[in-house]
């Protein structure tokens, strides 16, 4: 078996081990984890941040899933916070980039 090659890497003051392990399948297997690693985060989401990713995901931006919610503004990015932290992305691209 491959040795696994260990890092830290750092985004501003978050910090991450990162262990790198040689594997021997195909990317699609990869992706399909990815996919299915995403369903169980969704599984976490309330069902108002299930809509709000639903929206996000439809490339809305906050002002739109306000209106459509009928909330304060605020809230709608206090939501887009918490279901792009709850699906462990850094932005609205990256998470469209997953879930295509």
């Amino acid at each position: 078996m491959p040795k696994p090659r260990y890092s830290v890497e750092t985004q501003g003051e978050r910090a991450w081990l990162v262990i790198r392990i040689p594997i021997e399948t195909s990317p699609d297997k990869i992706v399909a984890t990815l996919g299915e690693l995403d369903n169980m985060r969704r599984s976490e989401l309330s069902p108002r941040e299930n809509e709000v990713l639903d929206m996000i995901l439809d490339r809305k931006q906050d002002k739109e899933i306000a209106d459509a919610l009928h909330i304060a503004l605020r809230t709608a990015k206090y939501h887009v916070s918490r279901v792009l932290s709850k699906m462990h992305v850094s932005s609205r691209a990256e998470l469209w980039f997953r879930n295509q």
